[in-house]
């Protein structure tokens, strides 16, 4: 389905009549499902430290916020809520390739990615 490409925390604005979405240069028809949402989490992870690998690991257990948001993406786009645990590793190695390593977001994004890619095999 339809996928904003770059969905992340400082990507939604709160007005007075609800959240707004913005910056939709990357936006594509028909993205890889559950790209947007494992970018938000992701994207958090590597930039704001939150939330904690910890946190990503019980939320791909059905726990706290994260399985709140991965439950409600998966009703909401008609998904399987197991789809959630095999997209996070491609969605991480993909995302990799797209990340300047010669600037301080990149690298630390490149970071987490590695980070969260390890933690899949504890």
């Amino acid at each position: 389905g339809a996928s904003h490409g770059d969905f992340a925390p400082w990507n939604l604005l709160k007005t007075g009549e609800g959240w707004v979405v913005l910056d939709w240069e990357s936006a594509e028809p028909n993205g890889p499902a559950w790209h947007d949402l494992w970018h938000y989490i992701v994207q958090g992870h590597a930039l704001l430290r939150r939330p904690s690998v910890s946190a990503i690991k019980r939320g791909l257990e059905g726990q706290g916020w994260v399985g709140a948001a991965l439950r409600a993406y998966s009703e909401g786009a008609g998904l399987s809520p197991r789809g959630a645990s095999a997209s996070l590793p491609a969605y991480l190695r993909a995302s990799m390739t797209t990340l300047d390593p010669t600037t301080p977001d990149g690298k630390r994004g490149l970071e987490a990615r590695r980070r969260l890619l390890l933690s899949e095999d504890d």
